[in-house]
C-alpha cells in the first residue's frame, strides 16, 4: 500500500489492521497563544475540552482574580520567566487535582496569599524555569508521583517556601530556595527523592526540614538560614547528605533531633555554623555516619554524638 504523510494537528486516516476498514483519527493536540487580554482560565476549559494541549503565554502580565483550576494534559508555557508574569490576587492560585501530564515552564508567579502553585494526587508533573516569589507558600506537591523540579525558584514566601508531602520518585536540580519566612523546604512521609546541586538560603526557620523521609539524597547548599542549615525532625531513614555546603547558619548545621536511622553525612563542608557542625542530639538516632567532613568553626562545637552505634570517621576540624 502506498504510504501517506500526514501533517500534525491535521485529520488524517489510518489502516487499523484488526478491522480492516479505515478509521478517522486526530494527529497532534491543539494549540492555544494568549496575550495577557485573555483569560487564562477560558484558555485552560478550552483545552479541557479538547482533551488537553498546549497554552503559549505571551510576555506581559496577566491577572488573576479567581483559582485556576488544572487539567490533565496540559502544558502551560510563557515566553521567559523574565517577562512573562502572572499575578494572583487575594487567595487565587493554581491548583492541580488528580491530574497527570501536566507541564508549566518559563514563567513567574507570584502575589497568592495562599499557596501559589498546588498538586494533590497528581503524577507526571515537570516544571522547568518556573519563578514563584512572594507569596504565600510558593509549592505544595502531596501525594504525587514522578515529578521533576528544574531551576525552580521560590522566594521571599510569607510562610514555608515549599512543602513536599507523601510523595515519591521525586528529582530536583537547581532547586532554589531563598528568604522564605517560614523554612525553606519541608519534607513529609516521601520516598525516593533526589535534590543535586539545589539550595536553601536565607529562610527564616531551616533550610531543609526532613520528618518520615526515606531513600533520599541531599547534595545542596544551605546557608544563611535562621535555624538549622538541615533538620531531620523525625522519623527518617536512610537519608544521605553528600557533598553539601552547610555555612553560617543560626543553630545546628545538620542537626539529627530524634529516631533518624542509618542517615549518612559524608564529603561535606559545614563551617560558621552558631550551634554543631553535626548535631546527633537522641539515642534514637541509631547508626549513622559522619564521615570525611570538614568541620570548621562551628560556634558550640564541630559534632555533638548523642546517637547509638554512629560511626564518625576521618572528619577535618
Amino acid at each position: 500500500m502506498q504510504s501517506m504523510d500526514f501533517i500534525s494537528g491535521r485529520q488524517g486516516w489510518k489502516l487499523d489492521p484488526r478491522k480492516a476498514e479505515f478509521q478517522n483519527i486526530s494527529i497532534g493536540q491543539r494549540i492555544i497563544t494568549i496575550d495577557p487580554n485573555v483569560s487564562i482560565s477560558s484558555a485552560i476549559a478550552e483545552l479541557d475540552a479538547e482533551g488537553g494541549g498546549i497554552l503559549y503565554l505571551k510576555p506581559g502580565t496577566y491577572i488573576v482574580t479567581s483559582a485556576l483550576t488544572g487539567i490533565s494534559s496540559i502544558q502551560i508555557v510563557g515566553t521567559s520567566k523574565n517577562t512573562t508574569t502572572i499575578v494572583f490576587v487575594g487567595a487565587a492560585n493554581l491548583t492541580f487535582n488528580n491530574q497527570s501530564d501536566i507541564e508549566i515552564s518559563e514563567v513567574t508567579i507570584t502575589g497568592s496569599t495562599g499557596t501559589a502553585l498546588s498538586f494533590v494526587d497528581c503524577t507526571d508533573v515537570l516544571l522547568e524555569d518556573v519563578t514563584l516569589a512572594a507569596n504565600n507558600k510558593g509549592l505544595s506537591l502531596n501525594n504525587c508521583d514522578f515529578v521533576d523540579l528544574t531551576r525552580v525558584v521560590v522566594a521571599s514566601s510569607t510562610a514555608n517556601g515549599a512543602e513536599i508531602t507523601d510523595c515519591q520518585y521525586l528529582n530536583a536540580t537547581g532547586f532554589s530556595l531563598a528568604s522564605n519566612g517560614g523554612h525553606g523546604l519541608v519534607m513529609d512521609g516521601n520516598t525516593t527523592v533526589n535534590l543535586k546541586a539545589c539550595a536553601s538560603t536565607g529562610n527564616t526557620g531551616d533550610g531543609y526540614n526532613l520528618t518520615d523521609t526515606t531513600d533520599t539524597v541531599l547534595e545542596v547548599a544551605a546557608a544563611t538560614n535562621g535555624g538549622q542549615g538541615i533538620e531531620l525532625v523525625s522519623g527518617n531513614v536512610n537519608v544521605m547528605m553528600d557533598k553539601c555546603l552547610v555555612a553560617a547558619n543560626t543553630s545546628d548545621g545538620i542537626k539529627l533531633t530524634a529516631t533518624s536511622d542509618y542517615c549518612r553525612i559524608i564529603n561535606s563542608y559545614l563551617a560558621g555554623n552558631g550551634g554543631y557542625g553535626v548535631n546527633i542530639a537522641a539515642a534514637t538516632c541509631d547508626k549513622n555516619t559522619v564521615a570525611l567532613n570538614a568541620l570548621i568553626g562551628n560556634t558550640t562545637g564541630s559534632l555533638n554524638d548523642s546517637g547509638t552505634a554512629t560511626i564518625s570517621a576521618n572528619n577535618q576540624t
